[in-house]
């Protein structure tokens, strides 16, 4: 989340340009002082004239580190600029969350604003805006500790032994950095894979991939105690790297080490955050569900340059579902077996084949929620004729299939959801059925 209340919290950060600025912003810092140049055109307009002109193999984006900066405090202090008002966006970006009425929410670290480069007054502020406007909604919150919660190490003012470094504040408003509960047959344990390892030269250093001894000998003994659960470990940094990330954020995704527990226990599913994007990986029958941060890349940069969002899940027969929806649009799409959206839902990611071949029976999942809320109705239909379908609460649909009776050829799958005020919002699936069922 990264929250923080004010804009000012933002600038004052140690150094003059955080490294991200240059990389994330120069395109967009281009194009928006290109639009105050050549108004009245759109940006779209201007997108295309980039284009023609310099061609696909220029970078139109590429400029000075300062001179982006400079564009973007520009546009960050322009009175009324979105791109300050931080504390009115979370509490807008939560408010959509709490509409959705969730049974609880799992946020899973970097919860405040890069409380590693922090000072502890600064730090200490936002935890309680974090905190305060989290428990205002009334919802069940379960957070996870993230490299942003370790207070202090890229501080270097801030002195590793104060008592405020390290943990310190998370364990104060959060209680453990390792603890778990159960939610029906499901058992999480959230975990903490950050410990100090200093040597000569970096007293401050800490990993971020590691869990200390007795946390692992925890999450085994944990993990062991509840054989008949199906086990969902939680973490901030995941325990793989999806391949989309890499042309992103390059080797900055190294996966946190789970020591072979994950296999040994069973564990159903793997929850992460901490790369900003969604991933999804099965890994020796642990399927691994990274989700893009409500923050975006930071609430510092427009929503546009990265989207905002968060990740809807159902349980159903000790499986989960979940879709990943951006904060103020609709999601209306289908949803695999094991979690994973079918295009568009799962920005930046592969998309997988427009058709897929079916077995039979088949179970299909779809999700249809509006922007801030459940659609009026939502129907399914196979080439026009309704289906028979399942509620599966408030936002996923569930209609049965058998491959049998489909004949061969391609068939279309289509999701319509309609709001309150007549919008009506379509997704379609092409599935092919392989002559006899049984292929």
């Amino acid at each position: 989340m990264h929250a923080y209340p004010e804009a000012a919290d933002f600038g004052a950060l140690p150094g003059l340009i955080p490294g991200w600025i240059p990389d994330r912003m120069a395109a967009w810092a281009t194009l928006r002082a290109m639009q105050k140049a050549y108004a009245p055109r759109t940006r779209d307009d201007i997108v295309a004239v980039l284009r023609d002109a310099l061609g696909p193999e220029r970078d139109v984006a590429r400029a000075r580190p300062t001179t982006v900066f400079l564009r973007y405090f520009d546009a960050f202090l322009e009175p009324g600029s979105a791109l300050g008002r931080v504390g009115p966006a979370v509490r807008g970006a939560l408010a959509e969350v709490a509409s959705l009425a969730p049974s609880f929410v799992i946020s899973t670290g970097d919860l405040v604003l890069e409380g590693n480069q922090g000072e502890p007054e600064a730090i200490d502020r936002w935890f309680r805006f974090y905190r305060d406007e989290t428990r205002a909604l009334g919802i069940p919150f379960y957070e996870t500790i993230g490299n942003n919660e370790i207070a202090g190490d890229r501080n270097d003012a801030f002195a590793p032994d104060d008592p405020r470094y390290g943990k310190y504040f998370f364990e104060k408003y959060h209680g453990p950095t390792h603890f778990s509960f159960d939610r029906g047959p499901f058992h999480f344990a959230a975990l903490d894979t950050h410990r100090p390892e200093p040597r000569a030269g970096e007293p401050k250093r800490w990993v971020y991939e590691r869990m200390e001894s007795a946390v692992r000998d925890w999450l085994d003994a944990d993990l062991a105690a509840h054989p008949d659960r199906v086990l969902v470990v939680l973490n901030h940094e995941p325990f793989h790297i999806d391949p989309s990330w890499t042309e992103r954020i390059g080797d900055d995704a190294e996966p946190a080490d789970d020591e072979g527990l994950l296999a040994r226990h069973r564990v159903a599913y793997a929850i992460a955050g901490h790369v900003h994007w969604n991933g999804f990986e099965e890994r020796d029958g642990t399927t691994h569900i990274t989700t893009g941060a409500l923050s975006g890349f930071r609430w510092a940069l427009p929503a546009e340059l990265h989207p905002r969002g968060y990740r809807l899940f159902y349980a159903k027969d000790g499986r989960l579902y979940s879709a990943w929806k951006e904060i103020g649009k609709p999601v209306v799409g289908f949803v695999d077996p094991v979690g994973r959206e079918r295009s568009p839902l799962f920005p930046g990611s592969k998309a997988p084949a427009a058709a897929e071949r079916l077995t039979a029976p088949v179970d299909v999942v779809a999700v249809a929620a509006d922007a801030d809320g459940a659609f009026a109705a939502g129907s399914l239909t196979l080439d026009g004729e309704p289906l028979e379908v399942e509620p599966w609460g408030r936002y996923f649909l569930h209609a049965r299939l058998d491959a049998a009776d489909l004949g061969s050829g391609e068939r279309i799958l289509a999701l319509t959801a309609k709001s309150a005020d007549g919008r009506v919002y379509r997704a379609t699936l092409a599935l092919r059925v392989a002559p006899g069922a049984a292929e």
